[in-house]
């Protein structure tokens, strides 16, 4: 986050329309947490009976 927001204040320097600043700011977070997260280890939690594709599931978790 820290890094789009200096992005962002960048992309905000350069006196453009504000719509694009804030499509800059939305995609520069999600393309960089997108990166992060590939670089970071998962996380498995059972989710059974949360989603659409598990809700007539058993939940059997603790």
């Amino acid at each position: 986050m820290i890094a789009a927001a200096i992005i962002t204040y960048f992309v905000q320097a350069a006196a453009v329309s504000p719509f694009i600043v804030s499509c800059v700011s939305f995609i520069s977070a999600f393309v960089i947490s997108y990166v992060v997260s590939l670089f970071t280890p998962g996380y498995h939690k059972n989710i059974v009976g949360l989603t659409v594709a598990t809700k007539d599931q058993e939940y059997t978790g603790k």
